[in-house]
């Protein structure tokens, strides 16, 4: 899999299959989603993303989209749950202490990614917002997903299936 993803960014990144590259950095991350819990939305975030963003100066679109988030940073404002969510009923932080966003094809009105938590995969299709000036960039998707297809946390009386996840980007042209 990792050969895989090393060829895939290399092909990539061939000025002769893409046209030139230009290569982004954040400067500003947020991932942050909401579940209803007992009746009540909950809202968090986690704080440790890394990733890589490539547009093609061509066509301005994004060419290579992928997303690392450190499951430990969880936040959602009271550390008791927080610590609950790491262990092994939902996030299992020991085993899966990743999840990756990893864009998959894109279309003018739409973004292709597969989402791997707890090491399962799923492949989402949304609308997304890029808009670049001058040296900023800014991106945006909201998605739904069902927390069960991932194996996080068991049935619940209280606890939704499903949850909205926003991921927010300002990037910086390198």
């Amino acid at each position: 899999m990792r050969s895989l993803l090393i060829l895939l960014a290399m092909l990539l990144a061939s000025p002769h299959l893409f046209g030139q590259q230009q290569a982004w950095q954040a400067s500003q991350v947020n991932v942050q989603f909401f579940i209803r819990n007992a009746g009540l939305e909950m809202a968090g975030v986690f704080k440790e993303v890394s990733g890589s963003f490539v547009t093609d100066q061509k066509t301005n679109l994004p060419v290579l989209i992928r997303g690392t988030v450190k499951v430990r940073s969880i936040d959602t404002d009271i550390s008791m749950r927080d610590n609950h969510l790491r262990g092994k009923d939902y996030f299992d932080v020991a085993a899966f202490p990743e999840m990756q966003m990893q864009m998959v094809r894109i279309t003018a009105s739409s973004i292709v990614f597969d989402v791997t938590i707890k090491g399962k995969s799923k492949r989402y299709e949304m609308p997304y917002k890029w808009r670049q000036v001058g040296e900023k960039g800014y991106f945006s998707v909201e998605f739904e997903l069902n927390r069960r297809d991932f194996g996080v946390g068991g049935r619940s009386m209280m606890l939704a299936d499903d949850l909205k996840v926003k991921v927010q980007l300002i990037l910086t042209a390198t």
